[in-house]
């Protein structure tokens, strides 16, 4: 290329510049045409066996460049001596039938093709049976400070679909892995039960029958273990469920030899949903573990999104929907209806059978029936005023109990989403005495919220008394620093 100065029309002086072409970028004129063979070993993807993709090439590892097409990155690959292997984490991201991909060298292009074969891949999400004997694409998320030490889905959860318990009780899940735990040694158990986190899906467009299905175990909490389906597009939540069957009773009868056939802990139970009226949606499961006792842990196996007809199994159990109702959601007022409790519990809701909340000298309790008392509510809907400061607050007592803010805690979600924007607890606990909360929700602002107040422990001082709930500050309050909320999510 060619640059040149002129003085008042007449060239006076041309430099040329050396341009290398970009491997990504057509130039509109290629190099002499050079041949590189690409030979198949094997080319087809089947969705199901999660196998990589092979081929041999005459070049060697200083003539390669890149691979390009289809949003593949250089994690997505491998080149070696002549050898290219296409990772199935990217080939199952791709819709069945003939791909195109690009083979870029030093000194040429060559177009190759990649078959996907059609398993319903589109409606189905990767690994649902965790066969691959790993969280393979599963996306694991903390929810307490970031804590990996206490995550509750690693790949170590993945175990052979054998057996539990020193009484070898059988998980009964399918194919040859399972999400659990083993408890020989009496100890993992424990571990697995104080874990918490979240795990999502890939994504996968709801076809066929507009049924789906799933195996649970554990999750005795079904307010804090369940199995969230959320639409892509909006995040919304569209159904809940949990293991509604679980039932901790001893697994063999009187006899000592038969097995109880009411026995459901970490034996896993089959259920079906049904989601007919979400068809054509594109969805994924946020699998969530928010509980640290007693069987807050969860198994899990064949989750299959695609079934082209309503599924019948031997044996199954249609899937409850737990979806929140939240009061006052269709027209919310700034300042939340009965926050300071005049009503009783107008308007709050618990989860399952209220054995823990009451109201006493305005202030909600969690301990109706003493300490031990364990249970779940959530307050009307209000809307953040967008033209207010942002801020909400309560005083909170008691709660400060061994693990209190694992066990004892107040959360603000969004409305539609169900999502935790926050959680604090009582961190500054003295006893009976109340001490007053702000939490800075500013970068909420317009949002329609609702509080979630958890009481999932059972020793003493593990119970909370909130009062004085404000949900409406046009202006900033004054906020002396020990009374701004501690986000426990960050």
């Amino acid at each position: 290329m060619l640059f040149c100065l002129t003085l008042f029309g007449l060239v006076i002086a041309c430099e040329g510049l050396d341009t290398v072409d970009d491997p990504d970028v057509d130039q509109g004129t290629d190099p002499d045409p050079v041949t590189v063979v690409i030979e198949p070993v094997e080319d087809h993807f089947d969705f199901d066996l999660r196998n990589t993709l092979e081929y041999t090439l005459d070049i060697d590892t200083a003539s390669f460049s890149h691979v390009r097409g289809l949003n593949i990155t250089t994690s997505d690959y491998q080149f070696d001596a002549g050898r290219l292997v296409i990772e199935p984490a990217f080939l199952a991201r791709l819709d069945a039938g003939a791909h195109t991909l690009t083979l870029v060298t030093t000194e040429a292009k060559q177009t190759f093709t990649v078959h996907i074969l059609d398993r319903n891949n589109r409606y189905r999400i990767i690994n649902g049976g965790f066969e691959s004997g790993d969280l393979f694409g599963w996306t694991a998320h903390t929810i307490f400070k970031g804590e990996q030490a206490i995550q509750a889905f690693v790949d170590e959860g993945i175990r052979p679909n054998t057996t539990f318990f020193s009484f070898a009780a059988p998980y009964e899940g399918e194919g040859d892995y399972v999400y659990g735990f083993d408890d020989r040694d009496g100890i993992d158990k424990d571990r697995w039960n104080e874990r918490i986190g979240r795990l999502t899906s890939s994504p996968f467009e709801l076809g066929g029958s507009g049924h789906i299905s799933f195996m649970l175990g554990g999750g005795r909490h079904t307010g804090l273990l369940f199995v969230s389906v959320r639409r892509l597009s909006d995040d919304v939540e569209i159904a809940r469920f949990g293991n509604t069957e679980f039932n901790q009773v001893p697994y063999f009868l009187e006899d000592g030899e038969t097995v109880n056939p009411d026995y459901r802990e970490a034996n896993l139970v089959r259920y079906v949903a049904n989601l007919q009226a979400h068809l054509g949606e594109v969805l994924y499961f946020d699998i969530q573990d928010l509980g640290g006792r007693d069987w807050d842990l969860f198994t899990l196996d064949s989750f299959e999104t695609y079934h082209a007809s309503i599924p019948v199994f031997e044996e199954a159990f249609t899937a409850v929907n737990l979806l929140p109702e939240i009061s006052d959601v269709d027209t919310p007022p700034l300042a939340m209806n009965n926050q300071d409790f005049s009503e009783g519990l107008q308007g709050w809701q618990v989860h399952g059978e209220n054995t823990a909340f009451y109201v006493e000298d305005g202030a909600l309790k969690s301990n109706l029936m003493g300490d031990a008392s364990i249970g779940l509510i959530r307050s009307p809907a209000f809307r953040l005023d967008p033209s207010g400061s942002g801020f909400i607050s309560f005083e909170l007592a008691a709660g400060q109990g061994a693990r209190f803010d694992k066990d004892t805690f107040v959360s603000v979600r969004e409305a539609h989403t169900h999502r935790e924007i926050f959680r604090t607890a009582n961190t500054r606990s003295d006893g009976n005495t109340f001490i007053a909360y702000f939490i800075d929700l500013q970068d909420h602002l317009g949002k329609t919220l609702y509080l979630e107040i958890v009481d999932n422990a059972t020793g003493a001082w593990d119970t909370l008394f909130i009062r004085n709930i404000e949900t409406h500050y046009p202006e900033k309050p004054v906020i002396l620093p020990p009374r701004l909320a501690e986000n426990l999510l960050e």
